[in-house]
């Protein structure tokens, strides 16, 4: 199992590599229902209003009700690879990352509402105050408008960004592959911080990335707080 379990009203939703998502009892274990979609599922679930969205490598996004495991709907994303990021629901939809497309959708009937094309593959996005953060293989950070899709701002880091962004107190916090860990403010993207990786070999790291799908080499991002540069630019 590649795909991270999501917890909601005491069932443990969670897809796996023999195609199913299962929805078991979290305090038995007990089976409660499984859907089979059409390859592996690699992308965590996403569980909200009684439904569960889930990414599949068959190259569909589908949605389940979180009760009985019926199909709601299914909407094709494309992408070389299929989904395998992590999903947003918020304000009645989904934003899922595909290929080189962010995906935004109705969540109750699965109709495409925008799309957002980067330069090259997109990761898990993270929603926050009406705008879409996601990251991009083509070094960059991009804030979009939630609704419309509209790009607001963009920001190129030093090499490949998988990283899921975090939002919290008005800053938008996300590692790229260059070794740092930028902070943005929300509006402008105006860069607020960066912590460095540690100069030194021996130091362990905290986080290592590996993409074998893509025939990446690991990445690596180590940050203590002790020790790491902070760059603060006015």
């Amino acid at each position: 199992m590649h795909s991270s379990p999501a917890v909601a009203n005491g069932v443990v939703y969670i897809g796996s590599w023999d195609d199913n998502v299962y929805a078991l009892n979290a305090g038995t274990g007990v089976k409660l229902w499984s859907y089979r979609a059409g390859n592996v599922i690699s992308s965590p679930p996403a569980v909200a209003d009684g439904v569960v969205h889930v990414g599949s490598n068959d190259t569909y996004l589908y949605a389940l009700n979180a009760d009985t495991g019926a199909l709601l709907w299914r909407h094709f994303v494309g992408g070389s690879q299929g989904m395998q990021a992590m999903l947003a629901v918020a304000n009645g939809l989904v934003y899922a990352g595909s290929g080189y497309i962010v995906y935004a959708l109705n969540a109750r009937t699965g109709v495409q509402q925008w799309t957002f094309g980067a330069g090259s593959f997109v990761d898990s996005p993270a929603v926050a105050n009406g705008v879409v953060y996601v990251g991009s293989w083509d070094y960059n950070v991009y804030a979009l408008n939630a609704k419309t899709g509209t790009l607001l701002w963009s920001y190129p880091t030093g090499l490949y960004v998988y990283a899921f962004p975090a939002v919290a107190n008005g800053v938008v916090y996300v590692g790229s592959d260059d070794g740092n860990l930028y902070a943005f403010g929300l509006t402008r993207g105006d860069e607020r911080h960066r912590v460095a990786k540690p100069e030194s070999d021996s130091m362990p790291p905290v986080l290592k990335m590996l993409r074998p799908d893509f025939n990446l080499k690991a990445s690596k991002l180590a940050v203590t707080p002790s020790s790491a540069e902070r760059e603060v630019q006015e």
